[in-house]
């Protein structure tokens, strides 16, 4: 029994293999990878340096391509127009409402409070014991 499993899975793995084997005779080496990449280089190198006007503009207009697609907004829905903007506008606007009261009544605080601690109550005392001396408990 044994011999048969392995040979059910040996055939298999053959199988894959020979193909990996056919496919890589197809397959360039990375030596002649090297050859026909360092070939082009040179070429485009030997182009650019006899007309680099042309070179020039190719680049800027890539770099212009890829900048436009980088910096791309997307376009805004009715949602975002309609809903999103005037409802961040007014949480804003109301922020820099409360914002500005809040301002305002520390200002109105600290003025009365400043106030308060200049005023002289002693003729406020004195009515008041008068008043405790007249009444009857």
């Amino acid at each position: 029994m044994k011999y048969e499993t392995s040979r059910v899975t040996e055939r298999p793995l053959n199988d894959i293999r020979d193909r990996i084997a056919r496919a890589e005779a197809y397959l360039p080496s990375a030596d002649e990878i090297r050859d026909e990449a360092t070939t082009v280089a040179r070429r485009a190198q030997t182009v650019i340096r006899r007309v680099p006007m042309p070179a020039f503009w190719t680049a800027l207009a890539g770099g212009v391509v890829v900048a436009l697609l980088l910096t791309r907004r997307q376009p805004r829905t009715p949602e975002d127009k309609y809903l999103r903007e005037p409802m961040g506008r007014a949480r804003q606007a109301l922020t820099d409402a409360v914002s500005a009261l809040a301002d305002a009544a520390r200002d109105r605080e600290t003025a009365v409070l400043a106030t308060a601690r200049n005023v002289d109550l002693s003729p406020l005392r004195k009515q008041l014991h008068a008043l405790r001396r007249k009444l009857p408990f």
